[in-house]
């Protein structure tokens, strides 16, 4: 449970080298489905941070692929996958990924993962529909969940930085 939190504790504070090294180590020795879940969503986190978002995709991928890592984890992994397609230009599957991730998040009574996908749906959407999402979202980022607190800084930042402009096309 440590290596969990520390990879936790790793991401925000931004240090990607060592939250991968520590990450990919945790994961070649934790059996636990869901500690397992946990550390593959901050290590796919850091992958994105330094630009490996095939890496990212591909562990999320083989975690899903296994023991289910429950809730929240399973919907937290399918919205940070969604998120490093999105920033891979792969729009139509990040879309996908994002609506499950909805869906689960919505399920499991998880604001953080509708969060987490709704930002990525904002990456997609673009004019009224970008605007839409980015209200859902200001209304879903609410909570005492530490989870949140990297999204929550991430809100304002789409809501200032030109929403929409840069999304590939309407109707998200």
């Amino acid at each position: 449970m440590f290596t969990a939190r520390l990879c936790t504790v790793l991401r925000l504070l931004r240090r990607p080298d060592d939250l991968v090294a520590l990450g990919e180590e945790a994961l070649a020795s934790v059996t636990e489905p869901g500690l397992v879940g946990e550390i593959a969503w901050n290590l796919a986190r850091g992958y994105g941070m330094t630009g490996r978002n095939d890496d990212g995709i591909a562990v999320i991928t083989r975690v899903l692929d296994g023991p289910d890592p429950g809730v929240p984890w399973r919907s937290r992994l399918r919205a940070e996958q969604g998120l490093l397609l999105v920033t891979g230009g792969r729009w139509d599957e990040s879309v996908e990924q994002a609506q499950l991730a909805i869906a689960e998040g919505e399920r499991d009574g998880d604001p953080v993962t509708v969060g987490w996908a709704l930002h990525t749906l904002l990456q997609a959407a673009s004019g009224t529909d970008a605007l839409e999402v980015l209200d859902r979202g200001l209304r879903v980022v609410v909570g005492a969940d530490p989870e949140s607190m990297d999204l929550r800084l991430s809100v304002p930042d789409q809501s200032t930085g030109g929403v929409g402009q840069s999304g590939p096309r309407s109707g998200v």
